[in-house]
């Protein structure tokens, strides 16, 4: 498995989600959250880690075939 083939949107712990733009005229790109860590507790509540779909990370585990029926 290439380092092209480690991204987040092929990671099991990750998960796309809806996310606003933060700044106007930023790319299109598909974002997502991490579910490897528990989220941060913060006084508006909880945040999980947000990534972009080709962000890496040195936890990479392959997103299965059974990973669908997992959630």
């Amino acid at each position: 498995m290439g380092q092209s083939d480690r991204l987040c949107k092929n990671c099991c712990y990750w998960q796309r989600t809806v996310a606003e733009d933060i700044q106007e005229g930023t790319s299109q790109e598909t974002l997502g959250i991490c579910r490897l860590i528990p989220p941060a507790v913060l006084e508006s509540g909880t945040r999980w880690p947000m990534t972009k779909e080709s962000d890496w990370c040195g936890e990479f585990d392959h997103l299965g075939p059974d990973a669908a029926n997992e959630f």
